[in-house]
C-alpha cells in the first residue's frame, strides 16, 4: 500500500498500491 484516504464521514476507505491497484473498502464501526 502507497496510499490511503478516508471519506468524510469515515465509513470508506480508499487504498493505492505501487502496482497502480485502487481499492475502495466499506468499513463498519463495531464501537472501537
Amino acid at each position: 500500500v502507497h496510499s490511503v484516504a478516508w471519506n468524510c464521514t469515515g465509513t470508506k476507505l480508499a487504498s493505492g498500491s505501487v502496482d497502480q491497484t485502487a481499492r475502495v473498502w466499506h468499513v463498519e464501526s463495531h464501537g472501537h
